[in-house]
C-alpha cells in the first residue's frame, strides 16, 4: 500500500519528472527491443509490402508494372523498393525502373515507439492511459502504413514515373504528403507523433494547464 501511495504522489506532485523518466525508460526499452528483433521487424514490413503491392499492382495486367520490396544488404535498416515499368523503354531498349530506399527505423519504428512512449509516460490514470494507448496505436500504425504507401506511390518527386493513377482525393493526399516530406524530412514523424499523442491522451483542460505552464516559464518574472 505504501508503494501505491508513493506512486500516486509522484504522478500528482512531480508530473514532469514522472513524464521525463517514464518516457526515457519506455523509449529506451523500445530501442532495445528493436536491437533484438530488427530482422523480424524488417521481415514484417517487407512481407506486408510485397503482399499488398502484389495484389494492388503486380497482378493488374493493365499496368504492366511490378513492385518488389527487398532488404538492402549494405544497411540492415533499409528496404529497397524496386518498381519495374515493363511498358516503358529507355533509348537503348532496356526496361525502365526506379528504386527507392526506405529506412524502416526512421520511417516506421521510430514514430511508433515515440508515440507509445509519450502516451505511456503521460501522468494520467491507468484505465484512461490504456484506452489512450489503444487509440494512439491505431492512429500511428495507420499513419505509418499510409506513409510507406505514399512513398512508394510518389507522384510528387517522380510524376512521370508514378506507379498507378490514383483516385483524385488519394492522389492529392499522396502528393501533399510527399511534398511535405521533401520539405521537412523526418521531422514529419515528430510533428505527426505529437499530434497523435495530444489527440489520444490530452484533454482540453490539461492542454490549457500545459500552455499556462509554458507561458509562465517563457515570461520572466
Amino acid at each position: 500500500m505504501a508503494k501505491q501511495v508513493q506512486y500516486k504522489s509522484i504522478v500528482i506532485k512531480r508530473p514532469i519528472l514522472y513524464f521525463v523518466v517514464s518516457f526515457t525508460l519506455v523509449f529506451g526499452l523500445g530501442l532495445y527491443i528493436y536491437s533484438l528483433m530488427q530482422d523480424d521487424i524488417m521481415n514484417h514490413f517487407m512481407n506486408t509490402g510485397n503482399s499488398f503491392f502484389r495484389s494492388y499492382i503486380n497482378t493488374d495486367l493493365s499496368l504492366n508494372t511490378a513492385v518488389n520490396l527487398s532488404k538492402d544488404e549494405s544497411n540492415a535498416n533499409i528496404l529497397l523498393v524496386q518498381t519495374i515499368f515493363y511498358a516503358k523503354k529507355n533509348a537503348d531498349g532496356t526496361i525502365q525502373s526506379k528504386g527507392i530506399l526506405i529506412n524502416i527505423f526512421n520511417e516506421a519504428y521510430f514514430p511508433i515507439i515515440f508515440v507509445m512512449a509519450l502516451v505511456i509516460a503521460t501522468p494520467i490514470v491507468w484505465m484512461r492511459k490504456w484506452f489512450s494507448l489503444l487509440i494512439a496505436i491505431v492512429l500511428i500504425f495507420a499513419f505509418v502504413y499510409f506513409k510507406l504507401f505514399a512513398i512508394v506511390m510518389d507522384n510528387y518527386s517522380y510524376p512521370e514515373m508514378a506507379v498507378k493513377r490514383l483516385p483524385i482525393i488519394v492522389s492529392q493526399v499522396v502528393y501533399f504528403y510527399n511534398m511535405t516530406l521533401t520539405a521537412t524530412g523526418t521531422g514529419t514523424n515528430l510533428i505527426i507523433g505529437l499530434f497523435i499523442w495530444l489527440a489520444s491522451s490530452i484533454r482540453r483542460q490539461e492542454l490549457n494547464l500545459i500552455m499556462d505552464f509554458v507561458n509562465k516559464k517563457a515570461v520572466p518574472n
